[in-house]
């Protein structure tokens, strides 16, 4: 939330307006409307904002079209994308740590289960 709507500032004065701005969006704004815009901005690499352009330029579909495995292991990159492309059986092993994780949750009404 800080990157996209407040300054990277370290200060009391910015963790309160986190705080009201994040009070303010869950009163107005809808979650998923929320969702969809963070992983459209999330850093997957240097030059690699959103979702969209990560499942490109990492497996060369559309993230409508990720299988299951290629999902996880966008979702596996979220916490440091550097960090875990510098250390891939990091990676891997977060990844398949997701992957479990999505087979054993159940989906949200309206949604689908990528491909396998």
């Amino acid at each position: 939330m800080k990157n996209l709507w407040l300054t990277g500032e370290r200060t009391w004065w910015r963790k309160g307006r986190e705080a009201v701005l994040a009070v303010v969006l869950d009163l107005l704004v809808p979650k998923a409307r929320i969702f969809e815009v963070y992983l459209s901005a999330i850093e997957f690499g240097e030059t690699t904002y959103g979702c969209e352009a990560a499942s490109r330029a990492l497996f060369g579909v559309s993230a409508s079209r990720l299988s299951a495995p290629q999902a996880a292991r966008l979702a596996a990159l979220i916490p440091g994308p550097a960090w875990y492309r510098a250390h891939p059986a990091a990676w891997e092993h977060r990844a398949e740590f997701i992957a479990r994780r999505m087979e054993s949750q159940p989906l949200p009404a309206g949604l689908t289960a990528p491909a396998r």
